[in-house]
Parts: structure tokens; sequence; C-alpha cells
């Protein structure tokens, strides 16, 4: 009754590191920062996620998030989840150069009172990267949204939530996961 009068769509989750909406998003972006090693530009990603019907890129979100603040909660997270999600370095480098995204200004873009501007450049120099960047937008869409469905499987393997429906709920309303699709798993299930 509480969340509903602030507002807020409440649903039953285990209490676990990262609860299911943060847990699943952390691997979507674990796998977006894995695509940035690889040589994949944060600006062309983002673009394939909105297309898909994210409110906002990984990147950008990342950004909002802040470094920091990911960096911390994607530790939390490998506690429970480590032979699952890809072990990305690429936060600890940016915090520890002084970057902690749109706190600071300093991200993977240009931000100027909580205005994003555009890329900033002097990211990819601080970070090791090699391969092939991906430019499709379906094939870089593919690439995010598996990880994301593999570990809301997980989710309900582990009994963090009641049915593949709150999974849904929660990653529609705690992450703008399109609605249009259903969330994740009813999605997967179209597919």
């Amino acid at each position: 009754a509480l969340a509903r009068r602030l507002g807020k769509t409440p649903i039953v989750v285990k209490d676990t590191p990262g609860f299911l909406v943060n847990r699943i998003l952390m691997a979507y972006l674990a796998e977006a920062l894995k695509l940035f090693t690889e040589g994949s530009d944060p600006l062309t990603v983002d673009r394939a996620m909105k297309h898909f019907g994210m409110p906002m890129g990984p990147f950008e979100l990342i950004d909002q998030i802040g470094f920091d603040t990911a960096s911390k909660a994607s530790k939390a997270i490998e506690t429970i989840n480590a032979k699952y999600l890809p072990r990305v370095s690429v936060l600890s480098t940016l915090v520890e150069a002084g970057r902690l995204g749109a706190k600071n200004g300093r991200g993977f873009y240009h931000w100027k009172a909580g205005q994003r501007g555009g890329l900033d450049h002097a990211v990819p120099r601080l970070v090791e990267r090699h391969g092939t960047p991906m430019t499709d937008y379906e094939a870089i869409q593919t690439r995010l949204y598996l990880p994301l469905v593999n570990e809301a499987v997980r989710c309900l393997n582990d009994g963090v939530a009641r049915g593949p429906a709150d999974v849904d709920l929660g990653m529609v309303m705690g992450t703008g996961f399109p609605p249009f699709r259903g969330g994740p798993l009813r999605n997967a299930d179209l597919m």
C-alpha cells in the first residue's frame, strides 16, 4: 500500500544482491561494456538500443548511474553470479582515472548541468580495447538482449521472483524495458 501511495508498482522478490531488476540490468550493462572493450562505439550501441525501444542506451545509463555506483553494484552481484557475468574491469579503470559519469561531467559522454553532450573521446584511450567493432543495430540488440533474458531466467530458477509476469513487470516499470515488447520474458516467448 505504501509503494502504491508513492506511485510505484511493487513486486515481491527474494532478498539477494541486486534483487531482481539490478541483477538483470547488470547482465545487460556488463555485455555492453564487453562490446566497448571489443572496440564498439558507445554512441552506436546506445542508438541501437534506443531503436530497440529502451529509454536510453546502456552507456548513457551507466553515465547516469555513475561509474563508481555501477562498479560497486556489479561487484556485489558478482558474488552470486560470477560464472555468468562477463568480467569487465572498465568501470574500475575509469573510476581510478577520476571519471564518475554524469556526476562529475566525465563519462562516456560529456555532461554539463545534467545535459548530455557528445562522446568523450578520452575514454577509449583509458581502456585497453581490441576486436572488431559491431555496427549492425540488430546484431547489437541481440548481443545485449540475450544476456538480459538469460539472467531473467536464472532469477526465476533461483526463486528471486514468483513468476515470469513479475520479472517482466519489474523490468518494464524499473528499467523502462520497452512495454510494447511485453517485458524480456514475454518478448523471448514471442521470438
